[in-house]
């Protein structure tokens, strides 16, 4: 499975669970975050937790009006 399909699922995971996903991701944090500009059409923002993962979040254009976000990911890093 490509690292593309499995983001893609995890968002779609988080949106209809309402949870966070913990998803693997091999590359470093701009790499993650270019991937992720490239699936989601919405806003994203990420930031760095005290354990080592990239928590990332962010909502599709339909829930940009309400100011909620609608996925959230916590995203381990792997190196290459």
């Amino acid at each position: 499975m490509s690292q593309l399909t499995e983001l893609s699922d995890a968002i779609r995971l988080s949106q209809l669970h309402n949870e966070n996903i913990s998803v693997n991701f091999l590359g470093d944090e701009s790499e993650l975050i270019s991937e992720l500009h490239a699936i989601c059409d919405g806003d994203l923002d990420s930031v760095r937790d005290n354990n080592g993962t990239i928590d990332v979040w962010g909502c599709t254009p339909k829930m940009e009006k309400s100011g909620k976000t609608d996925w959230r990911l916590s995203v381990t890093l792997r190196e290459t």
